[in-house]
């Protein structure tokens, strides 16, 4: 089993079906992924040359104590359009491919994308929402970036505070990895920690 396929079996997803013929077309790929994804609360990933789907968890966010969006994880930066655009991975004319297998080499760069919705202000002052990103190794920390603060709103519309890191996957040796996502809400004395794994070969 290639290592795309084996990881992706870690995280619980099912194999729909391998891609044998080699001259596959990426916009038939797009198509069948499309098509796959009417299934409710599914996500669809090209591992290897294998297709793969698994459930996804979507929160309550009313009860959650911090209003955090899913992190997307992101290998690849590409042209997008300028001026306003309901693509949340689009800003400034960038916009940021997602990484749906989570398998990433070591000349690649990561980034990590994620908002903080709503949140709460202090008397007189505005949002202080602080967060980092640990990474872990089991239940080793191999690596923690610095804490990044917003003391104020970055898209006002969807009142969202943005958070993007770069780090090269050099940064870690082969093997699978959990990023955990720190957040502090100090206004709210809330705090949430959401993660998301990845395998670096």
């Amino acid at each position: 089993m290639v290592p795309a396929i084996r990881f992706a079996s870690r995280l619980g997803f099912r194999r729909l079906e391998l891609i044998d013929d080699p001259d596959f077309e990426p916009e038939w790929l797009r198509q069948r992924a499309r098509a796959l994804q009417v299934l409710p609360a599914s996500l669809v990933a090209l591992a290897g040359r294998a297709l793969f789907e698994t459930a996804i968890a979507v929160p309550e966010r009313k009860q959650a104590p911090v209003k955090v969006s899913s992190g997307v994880l992101s290998t690849q930066l590409q042209q997008g359009a300028r001026g306003r655009n309901a693509n949340p991975l689009t800003r400034d004319g960038v916009q940021l491919v997602p990484n749906l297998t989570h398998v990433v080499s070591k000349d690649q760069k990561l980034y990590f994308y994620y908002e903080v919705y709503d949140p709460a202000e202090a008397a007189g002052e505005g949002p202080q929402v602080r967060t980092s990103l640990a990474f872990y190794r089991g239940k080793v920390k191999v690596f923690e970036t610095p804490v990044v603060e917003r003391v104020a709103l970055d898209v006002a519309d969807r009142k969202a505070a943005v958070f993007q890191f770069e780090i090269p996957a050099g940064s870690f040796g082969p093997g699978l990895y959990t990023c955990q996502i720190n957040i502090i809400d100090a206004a709210a004395g809330k705090f949430a920690f959401p993660r998301l794994a990845f395998y670096v070969r």
